[in-house]
């Protein structure tokens, strides 16, 4: 029989039983809770690193683009510049190197890397402002350095590609990660640490960015007369998607079905009713590089397509292919000068010729009546002589370019390579200054301009 003493200690012993499941629950959700945190702040770095990695990835590659223009310029305002921005890009990939939790067998390479790149080329800029030219010692290193970036740009776009874990206890395994197993990584890295001791830098389309635009400013338009415009575009089943752009050129927002299922979303202007957009959502085809007779039937079809639609003449400057489509960028043409600033680009089926897309935006922004008769006042001959010292001039004919400062600019653009490269020359036709220079890369997917 029980006595109530034994009763007493059974109770107890139930309690403390209750009270410790009870402190193992609490206990096991705080420390689920913990992980959940650490696993999303580790989460958060990861996250962190990953963009500061991608803008390191993008300025070294911006470096290799603009340390190729210099190969090719031959003003000293436009060296300035480049070695300026340069100087510029440098700092700012030193900055994002500071926060990636990288060892030094990586980071010392690298950041010596940048740091040296970007004090050079801000004592080449200011030697230039000095009134001296860079000489070919120093050209020969810059293009060192060219060869270098573009290696180190491809690295580190296979490695973000590949996908890196940032192991923020031990950073060591980042090297295993950054390298990988291949022999290219150790490649570059040992081609950075050779480096020369140093003794101590679709072409103009962001420029539409934020300009009110020259046209689209006329009376408003109904929905009705808005899809007309659509229709006389690309004829299909319509609906107003009920989402309007109420920005710098408000727009009506419709999508159009092809007969074949494919569909556009088309964007007419509210003031005046012109295509503002038409852009494809493609099924995903594979990618199609037509042949240059191919490619040039496309552009005659895009601009025969444009001028029945009430565009000027037209002439292709350059391609992108995706998808089974060519993005052919159109440049009207007012007495053989190329009008960079009113780009139209069009999309169309590469194997059908069927236009399926296209967009006005710039068009839109900077097309006007523009009086270019009598501006050339510099002789084209001289400046192809000035231009022939650092470029293989292949072509040359008159182009209008946008300027940084809103403005445009008449100019001779000269069509060349050097050292296998091929680049866009810009001289002022009226001041006979280097206006602007783009490098053309030319891929299995198109053609590039940096």
């Amino acid at each position: 029989m029980q006595t109530k003493h034994t009763w007493t200690q059974i109770k107890i012993w139930r309690l403390i039983a209750v009270a410790m499941l009870v402190i193992a629950v609490v206990l096991a959700m705080f420390l689920t809770q913990s992980l959940g945190r650490k696993n999303a702040y580790a989460q958060q770095l990861n996250n962190a690193y990953d963009q500061a990695l991608g803008e390191i990835s993008g300025n070294v590659s911006n470096m290799g683009a603009e340390l190729a223009k210099l190969r090719v310029s031959t003003s000293q305002a436009q060296q300035a510049l480049l070695l300026g921005g340069l100087w510029r890009l440098a700092g700012e990939t030193q900055g994002a190197l500071s926060t990636l939790p990288l060892p030094e067998d990586v980071s010392e390479p690298l950041l010596t890397f940048v740091n040296e790149l970007g004090d050079y080329c801000y004592l080449l800029s200011q030697k230039i402002e000095q009134g001296t030219d860079i000489s070919q010692e120093e050209y020969d290193t810059l293009k060192t350095m060219e060869e270098q970036s573009n290696e180190l740009s491809k690295l580190l776009d296979q490695r973000r590609a590949e996908g890196i874990h940032w192991d923020i206890d031990d950073p060591s395994k980042q090297l295993e990660m950054l390298n990988g197993s291949g022999e290219n990584a150790s490649k570059v890295m040992e081609s950075m640490q050779q480096r020369p001791r140093l003794i101590y830098d679709g072409a103009f389309s962001e420029k539409a960015e934020n300009i009110q635009p020259k046209n689209a400013q006329g009376p408003e338009v109904s929905v009705e007369q808005a899809l007309e415009t659509a229709e006389s575009f690309f004829p299909g089943d319509y609906e107003q998607t009920g989402e309007q752009n109420e920005g710098l050129i408000p727009t009506y927002e419709f999508q159009c079905t092809m007969g074949d299922g494919l569909v556009i979303d088309v964007s007419v202007t509210k003031r005046d009713g012109l295509l503002y957009q038409a852009l494809p959502n493609s099924a995903g085809s594979e990618t199609v590089r037509p042949s240059e007779e191919q490619l040039s039937a496309l552009e005659e079809t895009a601009a025969q397509y444009l001028q029945q639609r009430g565009y000027p003449e037209m002439r292709g400057a350059y391609a992108q292919y995706y998808n089974g489509m060519a993005v052919l960028n159109m440049l009207p043409v007012q007495n053989e000068v190329y009008l960079y600033p009113d780009l139209v680009k069009v999309w169309i089926e590469v194997e059908s010729g069927r236009i399926v897309g296209m967009d006005a935006n710039n068009y839109i922004v900077y097309h006007t009546d523009r009086q270019m008769e009598n501006k050339t006042t510099i002789d084209q001959a001289a400046m192809e002589q000035r231009v022939a010292q650092r470029l293989d001039i292949q072509a040359c004919r008159l182009a209008l370019i946008p300027t940084d400062d809103m403005g445009e600019a008449l100019c001779y653009e000269f069509v060349g390579t050097n050292g296998g490269d091929s680049f866009y020359v810009h001289i002022n036709a009226e001041t006979g200054e280097e206006e602007d220079i783009l490098q053309i890369i030319d891929a299995e997917d198109g053609t590039f301009v940096y």
